[in-house]
């Protein structure tokens, strides 16, 4: 749960910031930047999984995302965030739970984000059964960290520019 909390804390903190910090002509650079820093971290996180490293599996598979979500919440927590650039006042709830029920009731909304939650369901297969599959399957000396940093390496050659 804590690996969870942590990208949902951190996440739109970073977004946010992009977004309140950087003016409009450079925002999409801020966003760029933040996400081929992600996909870096997606190309070399398999090098310290389990299989790369001497340290126990339950120390490194748990231990690091503790680590590291621990980090950035407090870099959260302590580094202050932009002003906003209007004096414009925080939405009410009253307002911010009108605009969820606009969009909960949209259908076509809704099925859009019924068919990208099945995508994203079957992408992350590929951290969760595929290492499974081809240690049981093809071979228990497979060097599946290889395989998972495909992704992440292909979006960074690929979107660079």
């Amino acid at each position: 749960m804590l690996p969870a909390l942590g990208i949902a804390l951190v996440k739109p903190c970073v977004v946010g910031t992009t977004a309140r910090a950087s003016k409009e002509n450079v925002r999409s650079i801020g966003y760029s930047i933040y996400y081929t820093m992600v996909n870096i971290g997606g190309a070399s996180g398999p090098y310290v999984a389990p299989g790369r490293t001497a340290i126990s599996a339950s120390k490194t598979s748990f231990g690091l995302p503790r680590s590291a979500c621990s980090r950035c919440f407090c870099g959260a927590a302590l580094f202050p965030r932009p002003k906003r650039k209007t004096d414009e006042p925080a939405p009410r709830i009253s307002a911010t739970l009108g605009n969820f029920i606009t969009v909960v009731s949209n259908a076509r909304f809704m099925l859009f984000l019924l068919i990208f939650t099945g995508y994203w369901i079957v992408f992350w297969q590929q951290y969760t059964s595929l290492p499974g599959y081809i240690h049981t399957y093809i071979s228990a000396k497979a060097d599946v960290e290889l395989i998972l940093i495909t992704d992440a390496l292909v979006v960074i050659c690929l979107t660079s520019s």
